[in-house]
């Protein structure tokens, strides 16, 4: 029986993981487009930015003050950078993890399938809801994400089962209580699918653009550009 069911499963999931193999190429010279532009951005901003601080900092001479504002200044800069890379190297993650996620409705609808028919024998043996712990060991989480995804490219396996692992099946479950105990196996799974698609998209990839790294970059302007002034106001004073 599981031999037979893994075998149509996997007849079933080609066309999905040809599309995802298809799209790998895209997702990576798209993610490498945005992450060069990131980096060009900041680096030609923090330059400039360098650049006026040495002209404004030196324009009287130099001194020990100086260069420690100038490195500061430095420091600043590459900070704000590497922090927008970081930034934007989440949200590449997150918009790739997004489209694998869709591209494998298949594998989610088995695995709300196969989740059902592993809880639907424990809820016809007890009135009362079974105890978190006991629906986690029955339904065993981890083990069927990792079953059904396993043929998905690893470079995307490994990083959209960690996060499947984080949805708190076992609630999901208990809510669904009475549609498998009615036999409605194929509603409760349906109904276990869409609380799956909802909690994912919703709590764990939410609205993802990189609006957060471009408003950086204004920050980082405004903040080495006060920073700068204001060094050579104290600059200026030890000159007096």
């Amino acid at each position: 029986m599981r031999d037979d069911f893994a075998t149509d499963y996997e007849k079933e999931q080609l066309p999905s993981l040809k599309n995802i193999l298809k799209s790998a190429k895209h997702i990576g010279f798209s993610g490498g487009k945005v992450i060069f532009y990131v980096i060009s951005a900041f680096t030609l901003v923090n330059l400039a930015c360098i650049a006026y601080a040495a002209s404004r900092f030196f324009i009287l001479g130099f001194s020990w003050i100086a260069l420690g504002m100038l490195a500061i200044t430095i420091a600043l800069g590459i900070g704000f950078s590497l922090y927008a890379v970081s930034i934007t190297y989440r949200y590449i993650i997150l918009t790739s993890l997004k489209k694998v996620y869709d591209l494998t409705l298949q594998q989610r609808i088995s695995v709300c399938e196969e989740v059902i028919s592993r809880v639907e024998g424990l809820f016809s043996k007890q009135e009362d809801v079974p105890p978190i712990a006991q629906l986690n060991q029955v339904i065993d989480w981890s083990k069927i994400i990792y079953h059904h995804y396993q043929r998905v490219p690893v470079f995307f396996q490994s990083g959209i089962t960690q996060y499947l692992n984080r949805i708190p099946i076992a609630n999901f479950i208990i809510v669904l209580k009475e549609d498998i105990l009615e036999g409605n196996q194929s509603i409760a799974a349906e109904k276990l699918h869409f609380a799956v698609d909802s909690f994912f998209n919703e709590n764990i990839i939410g609205e993802q653009n990189n609006k957060k790294t471009w408003a950086l970059l204004g920050v980082n302007v405004v903040i080495l550009y006060t920073f700068i002034n204001y060094s050579v106001k104290v600059i200026a004073t030890t000159w007096v």
